[in-house]
């Protein structure tokens, strides 16, 4: 969801403050909070935050632009050992007296970037892979941001509680949020990329049940490139079955997920967020973070259980395979807790 003119990734890279200004004054600054749900009441969106929150941010984040622009690095482009430099280097405060950050500062530093590249939709999340760096640095902060990872009976859970199928013609935007849900959790896409998906980008299904899904970085902030990935067959039904009805609803436009019959825009980022914590909510899932970014981190870690760093970053169209690199440790700990003993 764009906040200004100015929330593009061309702004984001040359003059990241004027978008993050606009930004951190969005309510979904907050709806990406990890504790953002306690804020709200059904039906109500959040407020967003004070202006005295706002102002201190603002000041966090132009020191960390500052210290990018220092090393020549821009935001899209950091990666999370840069991350880590900065939260580990000694900085000057307000008097002008140089220390460390504090690790409370730190974790909110760390909070603070995982909700921008969030919004960016850049995977991994940088700031969530220097958390996992921070857990084995000593005196370190930020256990609690560790990635999550929705176990098997988690994930039944959660497709048996996705938005119902309402059958009558009325019911049209349900079954849309049901398939594009399912997508995301069986395909490991980005909520941006789903929300711009177009019907050719959905391929036939195999004789294993997954089906070929393309992905083109088309949109404004996208930072992935074209490639294809694998809707898994436990997902694959939901999906198919609107593309099927999709066709008879003779929607306009290309998109697979259309806000409206009209179908020229595509849905709202924030809307979709809220769409998804919904479902887990109605699964009973209190996870610290219910949001897409669970459902392509539980993709990618299942997809490692049985495929390579390298076939899993080119289903999830990462560049480098470090990055998916990140996802071996939460995999490890899902293995260690299938392995153990159900009472």
């Amino acid at each position: 969801m764009k906040n200004s003119l100015f929330d593009t990734k061309h702004f984001w890279s040359s003059d990241p403050m004027t978008p993050f200004k606009s930004f951190i004054a969005s309510t979904e600054f907050v709806e990406l909070g990890r504790r953002s749900a306690t804020y709200q009441q059904p039906g109500k969106k959040p407020a967003p935050l004070r202006p005295a929150t706002i102002h201190i941010y603002t000041l966090m984040f132009g020191k960390f632009v500052r210290w990018m622009a220092e090393r020549g690095k821009t935001l899209v482009a950091i990666s999370d050992a840069d991350i880590l430099e900065f939260l580990n280097a000694r900085h000057a405060d307000e008097n002008g007296v140089v220390e460390h950050l504090k690790s409370t500062i730190r974790v909110r530093y760390v909070r603070m970037l995982e909700r921008v590249f969030e919004h960016l939709d850049i995977s991994p999340n940088p700031a969530q892979s220097s958390a996992f760096q921070m857990l084995r640095t000593s005196g370190g902060s930020g256990r609690d941001l560790d990635m999550v990872v929705m176990d098997d009976a988690q994930l039944e859970s959660f497709m048996a509680a996705l938005p119902v199928a309402n059958p009558t013609a009325a019911g049209w935007k349900r079954r849309r949020d049901r398939a594009m849900q399912a997508l995301m959790l069986g395909a490991g896409l980005t909520v941006a990329e789903a929300m711009h998906l177009k019907i050719r980008d959905i391929g036939s299904v195999a004789a294993d049940g997954s089906v070929v899904v393309t992905v083109r970085p088309e949109s404004a902030h996208s930072t992935t490139r074209e490639h294809q990935t694998l809707l898994r067959p436990f997902a694959a039904r939901e999906v198919m079955n609107w593309v099927e009805e999709r066709g008879k609803l003779e929607i306009l436009g290309q998109l697979l997920f259309p806000a409206s019959l009209a179908g020229g825009k595509p849905l709202d980022k924030a809307t979709v967020y809220r769409q998804v914590r919904k479902t887990f909510e109605r699964a009973g899932l209190e996870m610290p973070r219910s949001g897409g970014r669970t459902l392509r981190n539980t993709f990618a870690v299942r997809e490692l259980e049985t495929g390579s760093v390298e076939q899993v970053s080119e289903l999830l169209g990462l560049e480098r395979t470090r990055s998916t690199e990140y996802y071996l440790d939460a995999a490890r700990r899902r293995n260690r807790r299938s392995a153990q003993p159900r009472h």
